[in-house]
């Protein structure tokens, strides 16, 4: 009874006190119970999230013992390691026990953070009689880490090298959007479509082909170049004289003088029969100055130079023969005395009162020209031909002239033969006027 009770109060111990010790490594593995086999090796710690897996190995189970009574000594635990190397858990090796041991139970392996895989250390001494152990649990592998969301670089704006216009500027594509817009040349702007637009050549108003060189705009000679961009200006402008205008073809423009209609050379002349002017200089272009009138009972006389005068009195130089051939036709209904400097009425003006006939040349536009008026006594005796009779005129260049009575300012003269006669301003007469 004795030795039954010994023994079973032995088994009750060994059952306690650890016949195949139950503890728990950290990394490493718990040391085995007394008189057991090494245990089967626990597998697999955590790994660190992002890191290597870790891979502890569990505390050795026991194998069959037979029936220890000291408990095995607990397993060091295995310390993490932080990005370095790894360290190592050792577990102390079993006590020879009693057959009958209960089998040790696998350590979990620790978790390894960021570093190497953590191993458990081997299992404890091998014990005899113990039951077999199972396995450490096996820790899963870490997490890998996912990489950061690709970003999309954002709406695409424009395709390939395509071209807008930004008001006068011109903006271009580069990867999918619009750069900073940029000016265009000198003397150019940005046209054309989105997607095709360029800089071309803004249009000059006068230098607008392709023709360099002096043109005319507005009474100034305009030079027209082309620059490096193939774009024609207006390089300079210089305006013609007060008396000059621009003349000439596209490229050889040039400032010439005004044609004045009377004036031929500096000096006196007739404006009207009753002012004389004055053709003035400027430069190498002649101009009319203002008229001034003649004084009271004078009349402008066409000599060279012209003067105001008497009109009853010869102003002009005596011909050196008679009956000289100086008269001009002027085509305009008008004939012209070289001689004396008068202009006639071709024409007979016809019949009329005396008494009309000074109004009636005061009225008369003739070859473009006024200030016509009736002639003087000897004005129209300048032009009788005293070599001629029935008229005593030149015909030809007085066609069509009676052979009657013609009026002056006091006297009348008949062109029968050139006589002349008092006259009598309350008959009528045919008139020519003159200027």
């Amino acid at each position: 009874m004795l030795k039954i009770t010994v023994k079973w109060s032995l088994l009750l111990a060994c059952l306690s006190l650890g016949c195949g010790g139950l503890r728990n490594g950290s990394v490493g593995g718990g040391s085995g119970g007394l008189g057991m086999t090494g245990g089967d090796a626990g597998k697999g710690g955590r790994s660190a999230s992002g890191g290597a897996a870790g891979a502890g190995v569990g505390g050795a189970g026991p194998a069959a013992g037979s029936g220890g009574t000291v408990p095995g000594t607990a397993g060091a635990t295995g310390a993490s390691s932080t990005g370095g190397a790894t360290t190592v858990g050792s577990g102390g090796g079993g006590q020879p026990g009693a057959p009958g041991g209960m089998p040790g139970v696998g350590g979990h392996g620790a978790t390894s953070a960021g570093g190497a895989a953590a191993t458990g250390a081997p299992g404890g001494s091998t014990g005899t009689g113990g039951i077999v152990a199972t396995g450490g649990i096996v820790g899963p592998g870490g997490m890998s880490g996912s990489g950061g969301v690709i970003g999309t670089g954002g709406t695409l704006a424009c395709q390939g090298s395509a071209t807008q216009c930004m008001g006068a500027k011109i903006q271009t594509c580069s990867n999918g959007q619009w750069g900073a817009a940029a000016s265009c040349p000198m003397r150019q702007e940005c046209t054309g479509p989105a997607g095709a637009a360029m800089c071309t050549c803004t249009t000059d108003v006068v230098c607008s082909s392709s023709q360099v060189g002096n043109r005319c705009n507005a009474g100034a000679v305009v030079t027209c170049a082309q620059d490096s961009g193939g774009c024609y200006y207006q390089s300079m402008s210089t305006p013609c004289g007060g008396h000059q205008t621009c003349a000439g073809s596209p490229g050889q423009a040039r400032c010439e003088c005004v044609v004045d209609p009377v004036c031929s050379s500096a000096g006196t002349f007739c404006a009207t029969s009753t002012s004389i002017g004055m053709c003035q200089q400027d430069g190498t272009c002649l101009y009319q100055g203002p008229a001034s009138p003649c004084g009271t009972g004078t009349v402008c006389e066409r000599v060279s130079p012209a003067l105001c005068a008497d009109p009853n009195w010869a102003a002009w130089p005596i011909p050196a023969a008679t009956n000289v051939t100086t008269y001009t036709d002027n085509g305009d209904g008008t004939v012209s005395d070289q001689v004396t400097g008068l202009m006639w009425q071709k024409a007979v003006g016809g019949m009329m009162a005396f008494s009309t006939a000074s109004s009636y040349c005061a009225g008369l536009t003739l070859g473009g020209q006024t200030g016509w008026r009736v002639p003087t006594k000897i004005e129209l005796m300048s032009i009788i031909d005293y070599g001629r009779t029935n008229p005593s005129i030149n015909t030809t260049v007085f066609p069509a002239t009676p052979a009657q009575f013609f009026a002056s300012t006091t006297w009348s003269i008949y062109f029968l033969d050139g006589t002349t006669y008092v006259l009598d301003t309350s008959s009528s007469f045919y008139v020519r006027c003159v200027r």
